[in-house]
């Protein structure tokens, strides 16, 4: 059984674009409606609208504007993430090839036999 809560209006209103969508359509369909209809406004409800209105479609396109700087935002931080771990294992296999190249080189010096010989000084 599934133990999360069902998500709030609020969590809804702020992660889907849809519903704010509604909301803004609605609020322009109800201004729509009552300037089409000639419905009587008196002035303070008129600037009341209009402020609800402004309201309702600014969230909804800079609830858009936030949710697509989001994506874009994630999207950075697994590139970042993802560029980070290959500069990691880059750098490791370039030190591993180094040890590699000291540990032949120590060899070859430890095999090759001193220069001047082994027979000591002649005089």
């Amino acid at each position: 059984m599934d133990n999360q809560a069902s998500p709030t209006f609020n969590e809804l209103l702020q992660s889907s674009v849809i519903v704010s969508g509604i909301l803004a359509i609605m609020a322009f369909a109800t201004v729509c409606y009552v300037i089409v209809a000639h419905v009587p406004v008196e002035p303070y409800m008129q600037a009341f609208l209009t402020v609800i209105v402004s309201a309702v479609i600014g969230i909804f396109f800079g609830q858009r504007g936030v949710n697509s700087n989001q994506r874009i935002a994630d999207s950075a931080a697994a590139t970042n993430a993802q560029l980070a771990a290959d500069f990691a294992n880059n750098v490791r296999l370039i030190l591993a090839q180094h040890d590699a190249q000291l540990a032949n080189v120590v060899k070859q010096a430890a095999q090759t036999p001193p220069a001047g010989g082994s027979s000591g000084n002649s005089q």
